[in-house]
């Protein structure tokens, strides 16, 4: 049975998808791609354990190795499935990639460390099966925004560090992050900080005193364990953004040790939280995502 908190949440969620739904219910979706749909990373059955792909169509079947961009989408950790981004990945497809686009399964139903497991398996199956779609595995970027953001900035760490790997119980991927891009991402929700993120992730955290997985809860201690294996980090955020502290912060650790970073900070008013995956069409949606994937692209081996 659901706490009154956690009710409160799954309305204030299905408010905002109300929302996201009229916004995208507008939108031209590009055309210029091969879409495969629903394939399962886990063989469960589970509709949260699927993955799309996204191949321009120049490169469909072509017999050659392209870079790959893989998202993990936002909402909360209690919201959304990989549609919700299916409009943002189709404009990055447009960039010169080959787009996976995951699900994950969702709060409260299961715990934070699970949908961080959820995409480390995704990860896994896409090391495994990117070629099949003409994925390069030597240039292969991930992305994700607001808690996607979260969650691939954890991830883009497992994927580098076998300590990281044994912490959170999962297999290594084999994938190595050639660079990662944080749109409005929040990688510091470590409740001991209190305010927000004591209420907030306490409310489907479970049980994470003692557990090995505890102390990533926040950026700075992954790249304390990582290094400079971290990859390169491309940073969207922007005056109205409401976790704009988080992206400034993870710059200013990313630099500390020695990772290069990359900040798109804009001072534009109107510029709302993942204002480039919402509004990936626009002229300012479409200079963030140039930006990121030219970041990217300096990285192509």
């Amino acid at each position: 049975m659901n706490t009154p908190a956690q009710l409160l949440l799954k309305a204030v969620w299905k408010g905002i998808e109300v929302g996201d739904n009229a916004n995208y219910s507008k939108k031209e979706y590009p055309t210029d791609s091969v879409e495969y749909k629903d394939i399962p990373y886990i063989a469960d059955g589970d509709t949260y354990h699927l993955l799309d792909v996204y191949v321009p169509q120049q490169w469909d079947k072509d017999g050659k190795k392209h870079p790959v961009i893989i998202d993990i989408h936002g909402g909360g950790w209690y919201y959304a499935t990989k549609d919700l981004n299916r409009f943002f990945c189709l404009h990055l497809a447009r960039k010169g990639f080959i787009v996976f686009n995951i699900s994950y399964r969702l709060a409260p139903k299961v715990h934070w460390v699970d949908q961080v497991q959820d995409c480390m398996a995704a990860l896994k199956y896409i090391s495994e099966h990117l070629e099949e779609y003409g994925g390069d595995a030597r240039n292969v970027f991930l992305t994700g925004d607001s808690a996607g953001g979260n969650l691939s900035s954890l991830c883009a760490g497992i994927c580098a560090s076998k300590v990281m790997q044994n912490a959170f119980s999962v297999e290594d991927p084999h994938l190595k992050v050639a660079a990662l891009g944080l749109t409005s991402p929040v990688p510091y929700v470590d409740p001991s900080n209190g305010g927000i993120w004591k209420f907030y992730i306490g409310t489907f955290l479970g049980e994470y005193e003692g557990k090995p997985w505890r102390q990533y809860m926040d950026l700075d201690k992954t790249l304390a364990v990582c290094g400079k294996d971290y990859p390169p980090t491309y940073i969207v955020t922007s005056l109205a953004d409401i976790v704009r502290t988080q992206g400034l912060r993870a710059e200013k650790d990313l630099k500390k040790v020695g990772i290069p970073v990359e900040l798109n900070n804009s001072k534009n008013p109107k510029l709302m939280h993942v204002y480039m995956v919402t509004g990936a069409e626009t002229p300012e949606g479409q200079a963030a995502i140039d930006g990121m994937t030219d970041f990217f692209k300096k990285y192509i081996k």
